[in-house]
């Protein structure tokens, strides 16, 4: 925690005036709660068709979470142009322009009694992936990522006057306050911003140009502040790995400058005790990117994948069936564990991570 302490004193009495007021974390983040009670459990988790059933809602619905978090691809409503995508009867090809067929994917996820049964226990706050964000792979170079935002921030009932629906992207803040401990939760929008991938011959390459952005001038420039604000906690949300090894697939690996822009970040703002999760690749994992920073990889509500990728950075095990992922704050020592669970809520892998 930063402060900046000034005394002054007046009448012979030691005024202090602290730089990281109330006041000024409440006028910078996009949601923010003095509470009397702290987050103590929190879930989170990705890749869910609406078409398929989804008994691990209930599942996590009943262990009764203070939060759920969802990662992204919460629907698969791809536009992609005819060339470029076959359709199935569960996800047709139709023009994006209106993106009907993207609202009825949301309508579809809604009437899910599964679904209906996590709204009800739990509150739920989300990012985007490519499959909702409306093509996949896409960046910024998508025709209809206005249109998408606002069906998005629509279906997940973010206020009308909400930050996050006057700035460009839908990346946002919640942070909880409680006496002299404070939860910080930042969402990143890996789409709205990012530049298309190194692609050649049907093969992903990472970047060698610094110039070419995932998160964009704007969105990092919001993250520094944000990274500014005290925190006892913090957990930064990406769509996309961060911490693995590079296997070919999306993730920030493609942006080796992007990330180690990340990683400078960090080091410039001296936060602690901060997380990655994330999701996309249809298989969870946990993996170290220094000693008490760490990407939890969950990515399976519906989906799994023939095959896990090397990770030289991977602890434990890496996990094939369908999961969640789960952490529990200890606000006593200042630590969390974070688990993945499987659709039974048995733990397959843990990781218990100390304050620093």
């Amino acid at each position: 925690m930063k402060h900046l302490i000034t005394f002054i004193l007046i009448l012979g009495i030691p005024c202090v005036s602290t730089f990281a007021s109330t006041q000024s974390i409440s006028t910078n983040v996009d949601h923010y709660y003095e509470v009397e009670k702290l987050p103590q459990s929190i879930g989170f988790g990705s890749c869910a068709k609406e078409f398929k059933p989804q008994p691990i809602l209930k599942t996590i619905a009943d262990m009764n979470p203070d939060l759920f978090i969802y990662l992204g691809d919460n629907i698969y409503a791809d536009y992609l142009n005819k060339k470029q995508y076959r359709g199935t009867p569960e996800r047709p090809y139709v023009d994006g322009k209106d993106l009907q067929h993207m609202k009825a994917k949301y309508a579809q996820l809604a009437k899910k009694k599964e679904f209906i049964h996590l709204k009800k226990t739990t509150k739920l706050i989300a990012t985007w992936d490519d499959h909702d964000y409306g093509a996949n792979d896409s960046g910024k170079e998508y025709p209809y990522k206005e249109q998408s935002k606002k069906i998005f921030l629509d279906f997940w009932e973010e206020p009308s006057d909400s930050k996050r629906r006057q700035r460009e992207g839908i990346h946002t803040s919640y942070y909880y306050k409680n006496g002299n401990n404070s939860l910080q939760i930042l969402l990143l929008d890996t789409r709205t911003f990012r530049d298309l991938l190194n692609t050649k011959n049907g093969k992903v390459s990472p970047h060698t140009d610094p110039k070419k952005s995932i998160l964009g001038k704007t969105q990092w420039s919001w993250l520094e502040n944000q990274l500014n604000l005290p925190a006892t906690r913090r957990i930064i949300c990406t769509s996309i790995q961060f911490g693995h090894q590079f296997n070919g697939y999306e993730s920030w690996t493609n942006f080796p400058h992007e990330k180690q822009k990340m990683l400078d970040l960090i080091e410039k703002t001296k936060v602690k005790n901060i997380t990655f999760i994330s999701g996309d690749v249809h298989w969870g994992e946990i993996s170290k990117i220094k000693e008490g920073l760490y990407d939890i990889t969950a990515s399976g509500l519906t989906e799994t994948w023939y095959k896990t990728s090397p990770n030289k950075f991977r602890v434990g095990k890496a996990m094939k069936e369908h999961h969640f992922g789960w952490c529990e704050f200890n606000w006593e020592t200042k630590s969390v564990t974070f688990q993945l669970r499987n659709k039974k809520s048995k733990v397959v892998n843990e990781l218990i991570i100390p304050s620093l």
